[in-house]
């Protein structure tokens, strides 16, 4: 049995790409964005579109890499460079090269989760308090309140 993953399969694949209440998803986001607006910081925000799908990579990246080695130990941190990288650096990787590592990350989630049953959820992640369903759950909260940022820097670039 496994309705607490697939409602979770669900709910990543809704924000990414589905139609979900709140009408707003990553691929209505970011689908027909030119590399100007992406790499340009509205004036009242601290970054750029590319900038917070580049966050939402490498945070993606840490919770995948720790629920599939059962590790606790952090590899990205607040500090960490990668965690907000630089939009030189970004523009050097390219926007489209940068969303379909974006997309990638999304298809890797899903393929950890669909080959799971509900008790993966349940078990403690390394040697920490928190079960894996904490962070697949901040995951989708992570993205969640990143989706709504993207639509705010858009709305005054």
């Amino acid at each position: 049995m496994k309705p607490r993953i697939n409602a979770y399969i669900e709910q990543f694949n809704q924000i990414f790409n589905g139609n979900p209440w709140l009408d707003e998803t990553f691929t209505k986001k970011l689908d027909n964005l030119s590399a100007e607006q992406v790499f340009t910081p509205s004036s009242n925000q601290n970054h750029s579109v590319a900038e917070v799908v580049s966050h939402l990579i490498e945070w993606r990246k840490e919770i995948i890499r720790r629920l599939h080695c059962n590790s606790s130990e952090r590899m990205l941190t607040e500090q960490s460079p990668e965690n907000w990288r630089q939009p030189e650096q970004l523009k050097q990787a390219d926007w489209h090269h940068l969303y379909e590592e974006f997309k990638k990350t999304q298809q890797q989630i899903i393929d950890l989760l669909k080959n799971k049953d509900d008790s993966f959820l349940d078990e403690l992640l390394g040697e920490t308090e928190f079960n894996k369903e904490y962070f697949v759950a901040g995951l989708l909260h992570h993205d969640l309140y990143h989706l709504g940022q993207i639509g705010l820097i858009l709305k005054f670039v």
